[in-house]
């Protein structure tokens, strides 16, 4: 389990800065966000609840998913059971078991450790922890890389 003090006001499910998911999405062509609400969703398309989603919207290019950080983990695994490409932004704290276990050094994945801390959407100040950009391509994907 997380350490309690990574939540800020016991809130765990901040919505993504504008500015990172635009440079995200100029690079990505997102169409899908996952694990977003109605209220934070950054696409037309999303899935609020993975755990009663019976089907899979048709997309093209990868979905984002900034997962309520409690639950980051299934947010990983449903992603790679149902093969779809997903930029993550995660927490940097990469001595989890999760971490190994998924996605360090793992195929069809590439992580990029954000400079500085975030601030989120909500929030008056930067974020006590650092962030990473995890992408999960299970297909063969030609993009070109931006440097955030």
């Amino acid at each position: 389990m997380l350490n309690k003090s990574i939540y800020s006001h016991e809130k765990d499910d901040w919505e993504t800065p504008q500015e990172l998911f635009d440079c995200l999405s100029r690079e990505f062509s997102f169409n899908l966000d996952i694990g977003a609400t109605n209220k934070n969703s950054k696409c037309d398309l999303f899935i609020e609840d993975i755990e009663d989603c019976e089907f899979i919207p048709e997309f093209d290019g990868f979905a984002f998913c900034n997962p309520p950080y409690s639950s980051q983990r299934k947010f990983i695994e449903f992603s790679i059971k149902n093969k779809i490409p997903t930029v993550f932004l995660l927490l940097a704290i990469t001595d989890t078991k999760m971490f190994h276990y998924l996605i360090y050094k793992k195929e069809y994945f590439e992580i990029r450790f954000l400079k500085g801390r975030l601030k989120f959407s909500e929030s008056k100040n930067s974020a006590p922890f650092p962030s990473m950009i995890v992408i999960y391509n299970p297909i063969t994907y030609d993009h070109k890389k931006e440097g955030i």
